[in-house]
């Protein structure tokens, strides 16, 4: 499950531009809005499957926030989340559990414990420890996850969904399906109504829950 994310042909167009602006031009290569840039050009690869080029889009970004921002920056925790979430896909667990915790651990600094930015670490971090087959840690992480986004966008929003699918797929993970049908059906509910029966993410959930015992 997830956000249903595209990049519009003109969103890559501009992208692109933006990338011959950035290797023709010193001076905006090495400032912060070329951090951006290659952050969001490393998305566009990521979201398109093409991982190695994203992760170094993503690595260069981070390279220019700690040398601009320091340490410390919101900016930086995003880089870090973004290649917890690229590690995450390439099936790199550890490696995806240690970007997202330098995430989580930046904001709950900067931004404190309630801040939305935390439930995407959360989520990462939840769905990483489950592929792992440390389903208590998920469950700890997406619970934790869903208390943000309850709090910040209500119960029946797509991000909530998110976190009750993380939920029940760690409950199936130990064996208890009653639990796990519980919470896929709650993420299901939520999709269906906000999202229809023919979008990818309401889809996935209702195949999930079929496929429960």
């Amino acid at each position: 499950m997830g956000q249903s994310l595209a990049f519009s042909s003109m969103k890559q167009i501009l992208l692109i531009l933006a990338a011959m602006v950035l290797v023709g031009c010193g001076t905006i290569q090495k400032g912060p809005h070329a951090a951006t840039m290659y952050n969001d050009i490393g998305t566009d690869h990521h979201l398109k499957g093409e991982f190695e080029k994203a992760l170094e889009l993503y690595q260069k970004s981070l390279n220019m926030r700690l040398k601009l921002l320091g340490s410390n920056h919101p900016d930086v925790a995003s880089s870090y989340a973004n290649l917890g979430a690229l590690y995450k896909d390439k099936g790199e667990y550890n490696k995806a559990v240690e970007c997202s915790l330098k995430a989580l651990a930046i904001n709950l600094k900067e931004l404190g414990p309630e801040h939305p930015n935390l439930s995407v670490s959360y989520h990462n971090l939840g769905l990483a420890y489950k592929e792992m087959d440390q389903y208590d840690k998920s469950l700890e992480y997406h619970h934790k996850a869903l208390a943000i986004d309850l709090k910040k966008h209500g119960p029946n929003h797509p991000f909530v969904a998110d976190s009750y699918g993380g939920i029940g797929s760690a409950w199936r993970g130990k064996k208890d399906m009653a639990k796990a049908k519980e919470f896929i059906g709650k993420a299901y509910a939520i999709l269906l109504k906000q999202l229809g029966p023919n979008h990818s993410d309401t889809k996935k959930a209702k195949e999930e829950l079929n496929a429960l015992p």
